[in-house]
C-alpha cells in the first residue's frame, strides 16, 4: 500500500526530495495534480511511498529541510 508523504506546487522541491529519498534507499513516486491550464495556480505533486517506509521518509523528508 501506498502512502502520501509530501505535497508541494514546486517541482524543483519535488524532485531534490525524491533525489534525497532515493539515497537514503527509499522508492517513490509521484502524482501530478496541477490543473495546467492554470499554470500551477491549482492542486499540487503529491509523493508516496511504501507503507512501511513511510515513517523513515518523513525523516528524511524533515532533514531535507533542516538543511
Amino acid at each position: 500500500m501506498k502512502e502520501k508523504v509530501f505535497n508541494s506546487k514546486s517541482e524543483i522541491e519535488v524532485t531534490g526530495l525524491r533525489n534525497a529519498l532515493a539515497e537514503a534507499g527509499i522508492d517513490s513516486f509521484t502524482v501530478d495534480k496541477k490543473d495546467s491550464s492554470y499554470a500551477g495556480a491549482f492542486g499540487a505533486i503529491q509523493i508516496f511511498v511504501e507503507k512501511g517506509n513511510k515513517e523513515k521518509a518523513e525523516e528524511v523528508i524533515k532533514k531535507y529541510f533542516e538543511d
